[in-house]
């Protein structure tokens, strides 16, 4: 019973809420694992390594699947469609799931750029309004950093 579980972990942050595509959130998400704060973020060595990204994709994918179950859908989100609910006979089931994480992996990093230019203009903002003795202009040129250190990998 999840009521009772103590290792069901929720985490809900409403503070900048937004009808996003999830893959938004997820690449926020991913964004964060660098030092974003502290003005010190080491995208190449702290954004989340293929592997840790596809452990949380997987993890992701399948509570969304779960959470579907349980609501009785009949049909997939469309990014789900192409692996797990059609079936594919020329392709094995790991061959499929490599294919659908790469391209999510790819979704999720073109969101990356929104997340970086979001806080970018967000960090503008607070910078003429804001009462916090925080330096708003260059923790928003640390994250136009970020968008120009992930663009080209995500667009040619």
């Amino acid at each position: 019973d999840e009521k009772n579980d103590e290792n069901v972990i929720k985490i809900i942050d409403f503070e900048y809420a937004g009808m996003n595509p999830r893959g938004v959130d997820i690449a926020n998400t991913f964004c964060e694992y660098c030092d974003m704060n502290n003005l010190q973020a080491d995208y190449e060595n702290e954004y989340p390594r293929e592997e840790i990204q596809n452990l949380f994709l997987r993890h992701y994918v399948q509570e969304t699947l779960k959470n579907n179950k349980e609501e009785e859908t009949t049909t997939c989100s469309s990014w789900l469609q192409t692996v797990f609910c059609e079936n594919n006979t020329t392709q094995t089931q790991q061959e499929q799931e490599e294919l659908f994480l790469t391209a999510l992996r790819q979704e999720v990093g073109k969101y990356s750029l929104v997340s970086h230019l979001g806080w970018t203009v967000w960090s503008l903002v607070q910078s003429q309004i804001s009462t916090i003795d925080f330096d708003y202009l260059a923790y928003g040129k640390h994250r136009m950093e970020g968008y120009r250190y992930f663009k080209p990998m995500f667009f040619k």
